[in-house]
C-alpha cells in the first residue's frame, strides 16, 4: 500500500476492524483550465482508500465528500455493519 501513497498530498495508516487501512487525500483539480495560465477553475476533496481482505487489495475513491463518511462507508464494508 505504501508505493501508492506518493501521490497523496497526505495520507494516515489506520486499523478498522484489525484491517491495516490507508486512507489518501489529494486535492484535486477540475477545469475548465485558464488558456493564459493554465490555472484550474477549482479544486475538490478526493480520497482513496487502500486495504486488505480475505486476500483481496481494494483500491476505493471517493471524490466530493467528508472523510467522515468516507470512514463510515469504509467501516461498513470491513466490519459487515
Amino acid at each position: 500500500n505504501d508505493a501508492t501513497c506518493e501521490s497523496f498530498n497526505d495520507y494516515t495508516k489506520t486499523d478498522i476492524c484489525g484491517v491495516d487501512v490507508v486512507i489518501g487525500y489529494l486535492n484535486f483539480p477540475y477545469g475548465p483550465y485558464d488558456e493564459d495560465t493554465h490555472e484550474p477553475a477549482g479544486f475538490y476533496d478526493r480520497y482513496e482508500v487502500l486495504f486488505e481482505q480475505d486476500e483481496i487489495h481494494y483500491d476505493v475513491t471517493f471524490s466530493q465528500i467528508e472523510l467522515e463518511e468516507v470512514v463510515k462507508v469504509i467501516t461498513s464494508l470491513i466490519c459487515n455493519d
